[in-house]
């Protein structure tokens, strides 16, 4: 059995990861190169989709099609995603 690491919510204040996760929340399944051209084009980018990989958050995986890595949101990113929108929303209107 695979024990699962846990994580707080501190965990996505490293730089992008919420940035990542609404942009895939509103755009879905996307090539990298898509998402990195939306998000940031900082060379540590590969590492934070691994991270939020490695916390399972999305998954990748490669399209010959495309010849390029397509990720997307699993469930649980999904309703991390949903979440982090409805707090944008509070935000939002509060200002």
């Amino acid at each position: 059995m695979v024990e699962r690491k846990t994580y707080r919510i501190s965990t996505l204040e490293e730089k992008h990861l919420m940035s990542m996760l609404m942009y895939l929340r509103e755009k879905g399944p996307s090539r990298k190169t898509d998402i990195y051209d939306a998000v940031s084009t900082n060379p540590r980018m590969t590492l934070k989709v691994e991270r939020l990989e490695a916390m399972g958050l999305i998954s990748t995986e490669y399209n010959n099609a495309l010849r390029s890595t397509v990720v997307t949101l699993t469930e649980e990113g999904r309703q991390v995603a949903e979440h982090l929108a409805a707090v944008d929303s509070i935000l939002t209107s509060i200002q």
